[in-house]
């Protein structure tokens, strides 16, 4: 059996309800061992709420937190998408790290103002997440099968709070508020319009990438 305990009325409200793990000694003293959300508080209206959703603790942080820090944990949403995302399906007895979902959703080469070339990056389940891993951005020009020496490696960059990542040739274009990456000229975002691009697991383009 998955479940080892069954109790209705602990999980009615669930997703809304803070929740903590709470200690009584023989002299009845009280105290809080774990907690996720606050003391006698509702979840709704804030950023913590996992309704139809999961909230999962980081693996960085194998211990009881007090007070409740929303950044070691992450809530993941069911993207209704026609293939299930990593992390999205409830994993009882099982604790596993959530795997960085990152997608290209643009890129820009308006014909007014080439310094406003960009590449937008969004990711649906990462928030305010520093990447760990050896991501890069590599591209082919034109007819060529060969990949370009030009990449752009997104490891220890910062997707934001609204989940997106942007490079851009020049924070004067857009502004750092929504640039997270000025690359400069002749660089990944230097586009021609006719290039193939691919977001790799790998330090430098090469056929070995995945």
């Amino acid at each position: 059996s998955v479940c080892d305990i069954e109790d209705r009325i602990l999980l009615a409200g669930h997703g809304s309800n803070s929740i903590a793990i709470k200690f009584n000694d023989k002299s009845n003293k009280e105290e809080y061992l774990d907690i996720y959300g606050y003391q006698g508080a509702s979840l709704d209206h804030t950023d913590h709420l996992f309704k139809d959703c999961r909230a999962v603790r980081k693996m960085d942080y194998p211990h009881g937190k007090l007070p409740f820090n929303p950044t070691i944990w992450e809530v993941i949403c069911q993207m209704n998408s026609v293939n299930k995302q990593p992390g999205e399906d409830a994993d009882p007895r099982e604790w596993k790290e959530i795997p960085l979902i990152l997608i290209f959703t643009e890129f820009c080469d308006p014909h007014d103002d080439k310094s406003k070339r960009m590449i937008e990056l969004y990711s649906p389940n990462k928030k305010n997440y520093k990447i760990k891993d050896d991501l890069i951005v590599m591209k082919w020009e034109g007819d060529s099968v060969e990949s370009s020496s030009t990449f752009k490696s997104l490891k220890d960059q910062t997707i934001n709070e609204e989940g997106y990542l942007v490079l851009c040739i020049s924070f004067d274009a857009y502004g750092k508020d929504i640039c997270s990456m000025e690359t400069g000229y002749s660089s990944i975002t230097d586009l021609s319009g006719d290039e193939h691009f691919a977001l790799a697991e790998c330090q430098f383009p090469s056929d070995s990438c995945k």
